[in-house]
């Protein structure tokens, strides 16, 4: 018997800054002296807190933002809800424990039909450990050579899971497709963080709820290749695209599973996923937005701000709400970002950044345009330098050169731009398009010293002869012509004189 409920399976760091091991149960009862969830990977501990999250709503079943904000503002979970929830999803028998024959925690109870030639080393459960065709990162020890606690083994469930990509033979991906860029607004405990990133029932719009909608509740097994053409909130947060069973050895530790294909999900255009950003591409085609090898996450804090309904930018579901829950007195949320970047059912790279984004851009439309645009040039620009610098001299200094103005343009965004953003907003007669122009001007001085910063570390140092020389000058002619011209552009649609006076 080992019952997630009770087991310590989750590292968490309490709010006086002491680490440990907690069950589920210890988790909701101290969940607002949690401080946050402790993981070596980003990809475990983002997919422990949608569980975590789907556990929550399953348990709470709130009907509207007003019964999640009545929550946020009780403090923190009801132990006794919580017992009373685990009792009735095992009226019927265990429903928690990982190696249950019939109902094991989080996978498929074994068939011998269906798993006897799918067993696997207990390394598929980690992107980071080298299996297949995937990359040796830090580990170079051969895949069947891995052993795990039960501990260990149900975070690689939740990460697998989640971050599931499509393979050969049919294996199909994630709820998401590929794995996207997820998405969590930190709140100042863990407690927080969850309530701030459920859903109640009104709130997931067009898509079911899907109350009971959860494995620990499901009688259906998990048959491979079965696909499916919907599926509800509660059932997407859980979802489970492979069939695996943990195979406990008698020390106790896993050193191999049954792992195979599993549910594939075919609702793709139906589906959006609550912590996930979209775009709206050709044809008004709705793509989440995925993590790409060598570009930071924090480029794409764009896609995380308020946006119009007619806008080509559709913001997570979790961040819609969140002026609404959140106290007004907060200047900023943090917000952390996590994506694994795949390439022909390969991991490739895990990437997580956690940045502090003003609240007024989750609420106004005007300021969050203006940032949107600020973030929309920082991508131009370092496009035209690449560009500039690539036709005249080698590539490595353009790349380098690139990355110099990113890390600059990185500083003044999340810096001072952001806190421009609130001095805008905190007065709703103070925003006007003239205040927005006077910001746009003052934003290309920046830009400009920040590409004169990055042209003299690179492009200048780049040889000192006649020929090289001339390739220096060429190339700022060409950025700077680049630069103006997107620059005035800007301006003049910002700048209407009638609107100006």
């Amino acid at each position: 018997m080992f019952s997630v409920i009770t087991e310590p399976v989750i590292p968490v760091r309490m709010e006086n800054g002491q680490e440990k091991d907690a069950g589920i149960r210890e988790i909701f009862e101290n969940a607002h002296r949690i401080y946050d969830i402790k993981c070596s990977s980003p990809l475990e501990r983002y997919a422990i807190l949608r569980l975590l999250i789907a556990f929550a709503m399953d348990m709470l079943d709130l009907k509207n933002t007003k019964e999640r904000k009545e929550l946020f503002c009780a403090g923190k979970f009801s132990i006794e809800k919580f017992d009373a929830y685990v009792k009735d999803c095992e009226s019927s028998g265990p429903r928690f424990d990982l190696f249950d024959k019939t109902h094991p925690f989080l996978q498929a109870g074994y068939d011998e039909k269906l798993d006897a030639k799918a067993e696997k080393p207990v390394a598929y459960l980690f992107p980071e450990l080298p299996t297949g065709n995937n990359h040796v990162f830090w580990d170079h020890r051969k895949e069947d050579r891995h052993r795990m606690t039960p501990a260990q083994a149900f975070r690689g469930l939740c990460a697998t899971y989640v971050f599931c990509m499509a393979g050969a033979q049919g294996y199909p991906s994630s709820v998401n497709n590929t794995p996207p860029v997820y998405v969590a607004a930190i709140g100042k405990n863990l407690f927080e963080t969850i309530v701030w990133n459920m859903l109640s029932e009104r709130e997931c719009g067009n898509i079911a709820y899907g109350l009971k909608d959860v494995p620990w509740r499901q009688e259906e097994p998990v048959i491979p290749k079965e696909e499916f053409a919907e599926v509800t909130e509660l059932g997407a947060l859980t979802w489970m695209p492979r069939r695996i069973t943990l195979k406990q050895d008698a020390d106790g530790m896993i050193r191999r599973i049954y792992f195979q294909q599993g549910r594939n999900f075919k609702g793709n255009s139906l589906w959006k996923d609550p912590h996930v950003p979209y775009r709206k591409g050709k044809e008004d085609v709705v793509v989440s937005v995925k993590p790409e090898l060598g570009r930071q996450l924090w480029r794409d804090v764009g896609n995380l701000v308020y946006a119009e309904k007619e806008n080509p930018v559709l913001q997570p579901k979790n961040l819609e709400r969140l002026g609404e829950i959140v106290s007004l007195d907060e200047s900023y949320v943090n917000v952390r970002m996590t994506g694994l970047v795949t390439n022909q059912a390969q991991y490739v790279e895990w990437m997580e950044d956690e940045i502090a984004i003003p609240l007024c851009l989750m609420k106004r439309n005007d300021v969050s345009e203006l940032f949107r645009e600020d973030i929309a040039q920082v991508e131009a620009v370092q496009k035209i330098i690449y560009g500039g610098i690539s036709k005249l001299m080698e590539e490595s200094v353009a790349d380098q050169a690139r990355m110099l103005f990113l890390s600059r343009m990185h500083d003044l965004i999340l810096g001072d731009v952001m806190k421009e953003m609130i001095g805008l907003s905190g007065n709703i007669e103070k925003y006007n398009i003239k205040a927005g122009y006077n910001h746009v001007k003052a934003f290309h001085k920046e830009v400009e010293e920040r590409i004169e910063q990055t042209l003299r570390q690179t492009v200048d140092c780049a040889g000192n002869h006649v020929e090289d020389m001339k390739k220096q000058i060429g190339v700022r002619k060409i950025i700077f012509a680049g630069y103006k011209k997107l620059a005035k552009e800007v301006e003049e649609e910002y700048g209407d004189e009638e609107i100006l006076g």
